[in-house]
């Protein structure tokens, strides 16, 4: 065997060496549930306004309780119903009649995107309010 032969097989052994190495850190990385750390973080930020949708939700399904079924727009009397909102996020009720409501949501250092959340969507999304029972 000559050199050139030797230095083949070497740089074929490395080659197929480094692929089977680089395999098995993608196949550990696929089936590796465990391993949070790498894991995207929610946005402080959106978490505090899907949190505000939910409160305005629960203050919104307390008024109906208390009004013959009628949902409110009055940002005001959520607020009686002990809604409290954080200074960054604003709230908006889109709509709210005796079939349902809508609710949309900002926050301010979130620049232009609005979530919102609907009487019969159960969780916020990001998004306006697209009122399918009016």
């Amino acid at each position: 065997m000559g050199i050139k032969s030797a230095v083949v097989i070497i740089v074929a052994s490395l080659i197929v060496g480094g692929a089977i190495v680089a395999a098995a850190m993608i196949m550990n990385k696929e089936t590796d549930p465990a391993d949070t750390s790498r894991a995207p973080r929610s946005n402080p930020w959106v978490t505090e306004v899907e949190s505000a949708l939910k409160n305005a939700a629960t203050a919104e399904e307390s008024f109906a309780t208390s009004s013959g079924g009628l949902y409110t727009a009055e940002f005001m009397e959520l607020e009686e119903e002990g809604l409290q909102v954080t200074e960054n996020v604003t709230i908006a009720v889109v709509h709210a009649s005796d079939l349902g409501y809508c609710i949309e949501a900002t926050h301010a250092r979130l620049g232009i995107k609005v979530w919102h959340f609907t009487s019969d969507g159960g969780q916020p999304k990001e998004g306006v309010c697209r009122l399918a029972f009016e």
